[in-house]
């Protein structure tokens, strides 16, 4: 097939054009820092990123989430242990009031002070984080126990997704530790029970005590070692997912974010090859002149 100038001319239009594209491409890559900035400059690439990024955004969810379940874990712990340390005073109250050498007087004396223990048992167990709260279950925007200490939130246990699919516990069931649900004492109903036989001088009475406080103290211990246990399991999510987030942000980089060894080389090979291709094409359009002028 004869060559005519037309051809000649168009193929050197179509190699200069992709030696220019090739140039262009490598030049912006440097300055941008960015390989991959399109679907169709790489579609291989451009799916994996677009999968990475995914993975991405729904560990950086979980984090969030397991960050905010531990906040409230251990607002909840922090109730519970004032809890622990005023029923502690209130048992060691029973105990040294049972002794039947002390008076009426002293005991309505201590009376007052397991009065301000009930109330201290009524304010944490009603205790709030960011507006929820914390020991009523689902039922988290008004206080789960009245002033008589009634119970009037639900049974639900919250949960997280720490995983697709995978769900785990966030809060401790309060009418379990706090109301004896499931077969323990209802710890504010023996603190009542001693403040009443106190106020009445009841040495049986306060003496009736000392088995359900005791439980008392050591429910609301079980509570908090199994809000401990639900923290450690949710720092042990938050640091993997952290280090999964961080490998997956390396391996998207690597795809991604521009090589400038690689970019540089492809540059300057872009370079020696348009100039080429401007050398060559001018060759060729001064041999056809010079044909036309023979």
């Amino acid at each position: 097939m004869r060559v005519t100038d037309r051809m000649t001319f168009e193929g050197a239009q179509t190699r200069t054009a992709r030696s220019r594209e090739a140039l262009e491409r490598a030049n912006a890559e440097i300055a941008s820092g960015v390989r991959v900035d399109t679907p169709w400059s790489d579609p291989g690439a451009a799916g994996f990123i677009l999968s990475q990024t995914g993975n991405l955004e729904r560990l950086a969810a979980t984090r969030k989430t397991t960050e905010q379940a531990v906040l409230e874990l251990e607002a909840a712990d922090t109730a519970l242990a004032t809890m622990g340390d005023v029923l502690s005073r209130a048992r060691e109250l029973a105990t040294q009031l049972s002794n039947p050498s002390y008076n009426g007087s002293q005991r309505s004396a201590a009376a007052q002070e397991v009065r301000g223990i009930v109330q201290s048992l009524l304010a944490q167990a009603n205790v709030k984080f960011n507006n929820r709260f914390l020991f009523g279950g689902d039922r988290d925007g008004s206080a789960p126990f009245d002033a008589n200490g009634n119970y009037l939130g639900d049974t639900a246990v919250r949960q997280i997704e720490i995983a697709p699919g995978i769900f785990q516990d966030v809060s401790v069931r309060s009418d379990v530790a706090l109301k004896g649900a499931g077969g323990g004492v209802d710890v504010l109903g023996e603190v009542e029970s001693l403040a009443v036989a106190l106020e009445t001088n009841d040495v049986a009475g306060v003496r009736a005590t000392l088995t359900g406080l005791e439980a008392g103290v050591s429910q609301v211990a079980s509570a908090r070692v199994q809000s401990g246990t639900i923290v450690n399991v949710l720092e042990t999510v938050g640091a993997a997912a952290m280090a999964t987030s961080t490998s997956l942000a390396a391996a998207r980089s690597k795809i991604q974010e521009t090589d400038l060894v690689d970019a540089g080389t492809r540059m300057a090979l872009a370079q020696r090859s348009l100039e080429a291709t401007l050398q060559s094409s001018a060759q060729s359009f001064r041999l056809t002149l010079l044909s036309y002028l023979r």
